[in-house]
Parts: structure tokens; sequence; C-alpha cells
């Protein structure tokens, strides 16, 4: 009995010294509808400072730690492998230090973890936690897709899915006519959350269409998150290019 006491206690510290919210993970169909683009990623400390063009068809996790945080350390050599294996595939770590600490504090972690993906401070985005370790993962759309503890196993699911994605929607860019004339020109599209992409549209198929970015990239985009005046220009143009 004095041994599942004291067992209890520790992890009660645990949990107390990291926060318990980061233990609450959103299933995908309960997410808030939410955008990479709203997050401010913070000052890069180590690693390959990103925009957020320089993530467009990206899948990106951005974690949330510290460096008084127990179980985030234990993470580090784990999401230093996954970034590893997954950094050609299309996946962006950013570990994102909340609690405030010295630059020397962090930098002797991540070396002693041999944690080489990109670390900041102060990112900031619009959903507030009440704990860490807490990692959000975004798809090639920037979507939110995963909110919650990276030790939850949807964590590594939701990444995987996502990255199935990126490969399927890079195969069908050898699909798209290179010489062709874009469906519509390249322009200012806005999002239902207000926020705007400029790119042309080469292609929609079903429920997304194909935008060519300004750095050439080509990211398939889910219709029915843009604006209602988009989508319906988006249907308009698919509708006229199937009558040619």
């Amino acid at each position: 009995m004095k041994a599942t006491n004291t067992s209890s206690t520790i992890l009660g510290l645990l949990a107390l010294a990291c926060g318990l919210g980061s233990f609450v993970t959103a299933a995908e169909s309960e997410l808030p509808e939410h955008n990479l683009s709203e997050w401010k990623l913070g000052t890069v400390l180590q690693g390959e400072p990103y925009t957020h063009e320089d993530l467009e068809g990206k899948v990106v996790v951005l974690e949330n730690w510290g460096v008084q945080c127990g179980p985030c350390v234990a993470l580090m050599p784990h999401l230093a492998e996954m970034d590893k294996r997954n950094h050609k595939k299309g996946l962006r770590i950013i570990g994102a230090e909340v609690q405030n600490s010295s630059e020397e504090d962090i930098k002797n972690l991540t070396e002693e973890n041999k944690a080489n993906y990109t670390i900041t401070r102060h990112a900031r985005g619009p959903i507030s936690t009440s704990g860490i370790p807490h990692a959000f993962v975004f798809n090639a759309s920037g979507t939110l897709v995963f909110s919650g503890n990276p030790q939850d196993e949807e964590f590594e699911k939701t990444i995987k899915k996502s990255l199935r994605e990126v490969k399927k929607a890079e195969g069908t860019k050898s699909l798209i006519p290179t010489a062709s004339k874009p469906l519509i020109a390249e322009r200012n599209w806005t999002n239902n959350e207000g926020n705007e992409i400029v790119a042309s549209a080469l292609l929609v198929a079903g429920e997304h269409v194909t935008f060519k970015m300004k750095n050439g990239r080509s990211v398939a985009y889910p219709i029915n998150q843009l604006s209602e005046e988009d989508q319906t220009l988006l249907k308009e143009a698919a509708e006229a290019g199937s009558e040619e």
C-alpha cells in the first residue's frame, strides 16, 4: 500500500510540474478550425529558421516544451529521431520553449539530447494550453489536425497520415501538364478566417484545389476552407474547363 501511495505521489508531482492540460488530446473531428498561419513561430535559437512560406506544403509539428519539464526533455531524442527519419518526406519539427529559460540552459539540453530540429522561444498562437509537453500538428495545407500530448498514440498516427497525404499530392503533380495555362491566374485567395494566400489555381479535383504558390510549390488545399466567393470562382472555372 505504501509503494502505491509513493508512486501516485510521484506521478502527481510530475503532472503538476508540467501541467495537466497537455494530457487531454482533442480528436481531429473535435478540433477548432485553425491554420498554421495564425501562429507566430517565435525567435529561433537553433536549427533552421522557418517562415510560414517555407512551411507551405509541409507537415509541421509545433511542440510547446520547457527546460524544467522532465517529460518534455525525455521526449527530445524521440523527436530528433522522428525529424531525422521524416525530414525528406516533408516533416518539420519546431520545439517552442515556453518557460522563458536562458539560452544557455536550452542549448545545454538540446546538445545533450542531440535535438537538432529547430528550437524557438516566444512562439504563440490562438489556442491556450495549461500544460506541457503539448504538440500541435498541421497538415500540408496548414490545417490543425492534432492538439494534445505528443506521447499520445494519435500524435504519431496523425503525422504518418499527413505525410501519406503529402506523398499522394506529390504523385498527382506529374499529372498536371507543366506547359498548360493555370485554371486561374495568380491572385489573392482568402480563406474562411480572412487570411490571404497568393497563388494560381492549377487543378480542381474532388474537394481540393491544387495551388501553385509564389515559391513554385504545388499544394493541395481544401476548397471548403476558402471564402464563399473563392469557392464559387473555382467551381465556375472548373465547370468551364470541363466544357472545353
